[in-house]
């Protein structure tokens, strides 16, 4: 992943997008590129490790920021090389990273 820091404006980019197409099992990959620059795995980590954090994500509830987050793991296990996927490495809890800091998201 790249080592770009996102400004807080692009955490409410990102955040509106992923909660908009979360219900559909995020956004297709054809949208990602043209709206972001980056590409689909890129998209969907950057966007689990911004609802994973409080800080990044305030005044989202749990309930949309696991949809949210269901949807990026649920992508980027079908991203995965086979070799390294299991259903441990796709399992995801929104509220788990709570601990780490704002500048330690992207």
């Amino acid at each position: 992943m790249s080592s770009l820091r996102l400004r807080t404006s692009d955490y409410q980019l990102y955040i509106a997008f992923g909660a908009a197409w979360a219900p559909y099992g995020g956004p297709r990959d054809e949208d990602i590129f043209p709206t972001f620059g980056v590409a689909p795995r890129v998209f969907f980590g950057r966007l689990l490790k911004i609802v994973s954090h409080d800080e990044a994500a305030p005044g989202i509830s749990l309930e949309v920021r696991t949809r949210i987050a269901q949807s990026c793991a649920k992508r980027l296990c079908l991203t995965s090389p086979k070799s390294r996927s299991s259903a441990d490495e796709c399992a995801v809890n929104p509220s788990s990273a709570h601990s780490r800091t704002h500048h330690e998201l992207v």
